[in-house]
């Protein structure tokens, strides 16, 4: 068992969480970026995830800072609940907000770390008193559509040459 799974273990049982049977299952990824939930044989997606979570820290008055390739749903999210969500890349990050990204998401680790968003998911389950389930229904219903290309270049050269051409991050 690695260690992250050991430190996951303890900190169920101080929860009172027992693995007693199947019907919630945590799956991480090996790069430990992404995470699936299965409750009692419904899937949620990292995306579902990661939106349940911004959308409790927005309905807590808090501003988000998430990855550019979060779903469009959070903002719209935020913006009904006059919250801002900004977004980073590993690549580059717009230079007028850097200083305040950078804030953000220190404090919001979960944003970048499966286990750590693991462990918001049940604080906030334990505090609302609601399953997985009853806090995705709160959001309205949204699919990601992902398509993969190869390209000859960096990803990393092609970000620095937009934003060098003035292009400006999405803030919508």
């Amino acid at each position: 068992m690695s260690s992250w799974q050991q430190c996951v273990k303890r900190v169920f049982s101080r929860l009172g969480i027992k693995n007693e049977n199947e019907d919630f299952i945590f799956k991480i990824n090996n790069l430990g970026t992404k995470i699936t939930v299965i409750e009692k044989s419904i899937s949620f997606p990292h995306e579902k995830i990661l939106a349940v979570v911004a959308h409790n820290e927005m309905k807590n008055g808090t501003d988000v800072a998430l990855p550019w390739d979060a779903p469009q749903i959070i903002t719209t999210l935020g913006n009904a609940l006059g919250r801002k969500t900004y977004r980073f890349s590993e690549y580059s990050e717009p230079q007028s907000e850097s200083s305040k990204i950078k804030t953000i998401t220190t404090n919001q680790l979960w944003s970048r770390d499966a286990v750590l968003l693991m462990f918001r998911l049940i604080k906030i389950m334990i505090k609302e008193n609601k399953t997985l389930k009853e806090l995705a229904e709160e959001l309205p219903e949204f699919y990601v559509a992902k398509k993969v290309m190869e390209i000859d270049v960096s990803p990393a050269l092609i970000s620095k040459e937009l934003l060098g051409n003035n292009f400006k991050a999405d803030e919508s």
